[in-house]
């Protein structure tokens, strides 16, 4: 959305969660501007070869953060296994394969600030509740 300041994102960390498929990314905005102002960091999902035709990138998880000018704020947005799952009708389940995923945060989805890389050792199946 229309801001009055610039932002700039930086020290992307991954780290694994408690239980299979869930991670806590983490990194942090700065105001790099002259007047306060809030901004939208926004974490994106890819398969990086994926065996079922997918999105290119999908939204994942955000977090709204407001600050002064100057100001740094350390954000955190828990993924869980279903952050990397897609529908599959046959089994009427949640599936993601093992393999690598690549993990994007920016502003936007035309505007990615940082890159990282997240590994699914097996393969992960969540029954529809």
């Amino acid at each position: 959305g229309l801001s009055y300041t610039t932002f700039k994102y930086s020290g992307l960390e991954i780290h694994p969660g408690t239980g299979a498929g869930n991670f806590k990314v983490s990194f942090d905005v700065t105001n790099t501007g002259t007047r306060a102002g809030a901004d939208v960091a926004q974490v994106y999902v890819s398969e990086d070869k994926p065996q079922v035709a997918r999105p290119p990138q999908e939204l994942k998880g955000f977090a709204r953060v407001v600050l002064d000018p100057g100001q740094t704020r350390h954000v955190k947005v828990p993924l869980d296994a279903r952050s990397f799952t897609w529908y599959d009708e046959k089994a009427a389940a949640w599936h993601a394969d093992a393999g690598s995923f690549t993990v994007h945060v920016s502003r936007s989805a035309a505007d990615m600030q940082l890159e990282g890389k997240i590994k699914l050792d097996q393969a992960i199946v969540l029954p529809v509740k």
